[in-house]
This record gives structure tokens, sequence and C-alpha cells, in this order.
């Protein structure tokens, strides 16, 4: 299939797909050259680029794939090897919630304070001591 057959088949851009191909993360087993240089890619990159999109949505960088996409796909990392990749990007997401927790808690309080100052001119409202 053309690029833009395998953009349509994974729902990713044609430069999304190009940027892939410059990291590394789809390589000539994934498509062959026609005469024209033209890329006819293979059934292996529907399954590369959906298994991109997967990781991208657990929160696993590219670079991070890079290094690992090639032994995850050939059943090369053991059971243990996975786990201490999950555990890691497990503890990144607590990292990111216990952050987002922290900027929750200070927009709050901020809400809290202007809730306060309003009820405050509220009560002091200069029109208020005019009989």
């Amino acid at each position: 299939m053309y690029i833009k057959d395998l953009a349509q088949a994974v729902d990713i851009p044609i430069s999304t797909i190009r940027y892939y191909e410059r990291k590394k993360l789809l390589t000539e087993e994934h498509f062959s050259r026609l005469d024209n240089n033209y890329r006819i890619y293979n059934e292996q990159a529907v399954e590369r680029l959906q298994l991109i999109r997967a990781g991208q949505q657990a929160g696993i960088t590219l670079s991070e794939m890079q290094a690992y996409i090639d032994d995850w796909e050939d059943n090369n990392l053991t059971d243990d090897d996975k786990r201490m990749f999950f555990n890691a990007k497990l503890a990144e997401i607590e990292d990111r919630l216990l952050g987002l927790q922290q900027v929750r808690e200070y927009v709050l309080s901020k809400l809290e304070h202007l809730d306060n100052e309003d009820t405050q001119l509220a009560f002091n409202h200069p029109c208020e001591d005019i009989k």
C-alpha cells in the first residue's frame, strides 16, 4: 500500500509517518521500494504504527520506543524486563499525578481566596454606608 493508504488505514497523517521513518521507528522491513523509489508499505507497517500509537497512549515516549520496540516485537524482552519498564512508567505517572494534585490544590486555594475577597467586598461596599 502507498503511504496515503497507510495513513488512512491507521488514521495518522503522512507527515507523522515520515517522522517515524526519520526516527527509525519504521524501517525498510516495513516497506519495499518500486523502481521510481516510491515506498510500498506492508502489513507489518500497519502493525508497527498501531503499536506506536498504543504506546503513546500509554505514555511511552518515542525515544523509549526507539530503544525497545524491536525487542518488544521480536519477543526478546523477558517478563522481568517488561515488569521493570512498566514499573518505571508507573512511577512517572504517579509523579505526574502528584504534580497535578499540587497544581489543583493551588488553583483551588486561589479560587477560595477570590471568593473570600468577593464576600468581603460585598459587605464593605462604599454605597452601603450612604443613607
